[in-house]
């Protein structure tokens, strides 16, 4: 009897050492994953089209050219809910004849612009609240020189269905510039409405307003802006686009222009452009630096 109670205390001893000896690997709780770096999505893209524009400077005028122009905008998540976006983009025309000394259509300058800006924002499933700043650069028409403004402002957007509702509202400051007609101070409003009739096709209209200072004229400068685009993208990383963008440019007198133009988009991305809108590179810049040119034209 001894010798049997002796071995059964021996198996039970050897029992608890072997599950004690297994019991980190049944307890522990595993080891946390690594976190992947946060995707990069967002487009390159490339612009074509023609540009029209009448002005009531010292004559009524009018006349077109081609304009062609690019753009490239990339989002990423810093946090689950913050994100970061860069935009760049450029416009130009060909030679538009102006009004110039006695002579009508004599001079022949091209309407160039350049921007570049960052987003920072909140997302969630229902809305996106952010801030955002930027360099806007434009040549002058009928003047050297060119002129570089800042800009910075807020921005949000509410997801309503298939709706994105997009509102931005900041200043403009003059950072340097050619003359004393170039804008110096303007505060800006824009509103943005996008409808996604599919995934993959997406309808947009907007309008902006800009009002303020002349560098060194009691005249206020006023830009008015206005568009509509659609967009389709199909199953690989291609879109295509076709765009009309309007503005006004008011000092003394007045310029209008009006661009349509068509494009590409390559996407690094495998969303749709529904997808883009809400956890992408949704954010854009203010397209009040394409009317600067004019300001020397809108001051006679």
């Amino acid at each position: 009897m001894k010798n049997r109670l002796l071995l059964a205390t021996a198996l039970s001893a050897l029992s608890v050492s072997a599950f004690a000896a297994d019991l980190p690997s049944k307890v522990a709780p595993a080891a946390l994953p690594v976190l992947a770096t946060p995707a990069v999505t967002g487009f390159v893209g490339v612009d074509l089209g023609y540009t029209r524009f009448d002005g009531n400077y010292r004559h009524a005028e009018q006349g077109g050219a081609f304009a062609f122009g690019g753009l490239g905008r990339a989002n990423m998540f810093i946090t689950p809910n913050v994100s970061v976006q860069i935009d760049a983009e450029t416009e130009g025309t060909t030679g538009m004849k102006q009004y110039t000394g006695s002579t009508p259509a004599a001079k022949s300058d091209g309407r160039l612009s350049n921007q570049i800006g960052a987003h920072v924002a909140y997302r969630n499933s229902d809305f996106a609240l952010g801030a955002f700043g930027g360099i806007t650069s434009a040549n002058n028409l009928d003047w050297d020189g060119q002129m570089v403004h800042g800009i910075v402002g807020g921005e949000a957007q509410a997801y309503l269905g298939a709706f994105t509702l997009y509102g931005q509202a900041g200043f403009i400051g003059r950072v340097s510039g050619a003359n004393e007609y170039e804008p110096k101070a303007l505060g800006f409003g824009r509103a943005v409405a996008r409808y996604f009739v599919t995934p993959n096709d997406k309808l947009q209209v907007e309008f902006g307003y800009a009002m303020g200072d002349t560098y060194a004229n009691p005249v206020k400068t006023k830009i008015t802006t206005w568009g509509a685009s659609v967009e389709h993208r199909f199953a690989g990383p291609v879109a295509i686009t076709a765009s009309y963008d309007g503005f006004k440019y008011q000092m003394n007198s007045s310029v209008n222009e009006h661009t349509f133009k068509g494009g590409l988009r390559f996407y690094f991305d495998n969303g749709t452009l529904l997808s883009q809108d809400r956890t992408g590179a949704t954010f854009d810049m203010p397209k009040f630096g394409r009317a600067m040119p004019w300001a020397f034209n809108a001051s006679r």
